[in-house]
């Protein structure tokens, strides 16, 4: 249950980032505009990708002092756990303009139907997976990450692409950039936090602030096209003056 909050956490944050994007998608749905819909739904997944990346990599690169901090040395062993629930995220919740892509054309059959096999795949697995393996607890976790994959990160792309004649391989190089570099942070800051680890809720809120901040530097510098830093720089300089 712990570790379910953590992974409800950055499906909230997502969640009020894609009321953002959501508007934008559907009013080109009702413009008709295909081009527009395809370009503001490449848009919107690279933007909350960029966004929830950054706490994926701090809540799975500090898990072990996480669990000690929060919950005790008893739980440290659970950092497996979140590495298994919640880097997957990254996956999973940056496609979620998709969702209000496919509510927008009204083709949300298939999309329920796609819903209801996952949910009985997770259950089936889930048992399956449980009595016939030593997993335990994984198992369910195991069962759950398959059945989101198949859905959101096969179907989903696939399908909503073929609505809007778009390019599906864009979806993905995005998400297996986000996937490579949240994997390569994770296990950055995993060997950190094995060699110095923070001994106090204070510390690792200032190690994240650190991280967050060596991040936001190489965003802006190396992944940022010159609009968007023109974007970003333009809204600094606003709520400074």
């Amino acid at each position: 249950a712990p570790i379910v909050q953590l992974t409800l956490l950055i499906t909230l944050v997502v969640s009020s980032l894609n009321q953002i994007f959501a508007p934008i998608i559907i009013q080109s749905v009702a413009e008709n505009n295909q081009a527009k819909m395809r370009q503001q739904t490449y848009r919107a997944i690279r933007y909350i990708g960029l966004v929830i990346i950054l706490p994926i990599i701090l809540i799975c690169g500090f898990s072990k002092s996480v669990l000690v901090l929060w919950l005790g040395a008893d739980f440290a062993d659970l950092y497996k756990l979140i590495w298994l629930l919640m880097s997957p995220l990254i996956l999973f919740e940056s496609i979620r303009p998709l969702f209000a892509l496919i509510n927008g054309l009204n083709a949300v059959k298939y999309l329920g139907i796609a819903t209801l096999l996952g949910g009985v795949l997770n259950l089936g697995l889930s048992l399956v997976l449980v009595k016939f393996t030593s997993l335990g607890i994984y198992a369910v976790g195991l069962a759950t990450i398959l059945s989101l994959f198949i859905r959101n990160v096969i179907f989903l792309p696939l399908f909503s692409m073929k609505l809007i004649n778009g390019r599906v391989h864009k979806i993905y190089r995005q998400l297996i950039f986000l996937l490579f570099a949240s994997l390569f942070g994770i296990g950055l800051l995993a060997w950190f936090d094995k060699l110095l680890p923070p001994e106090n809720l204070m510390m690792l809120f200032l190690y994240a602030g650190i991280c967050s901040l060596i991040y936001f530097l190489l965003l802006f510098i190396f992944i940022l096209d010159n609009n968007e830093k023109k974007l970003c720089l333009s809204w600094v300089l606003k709520k400074r003056a």
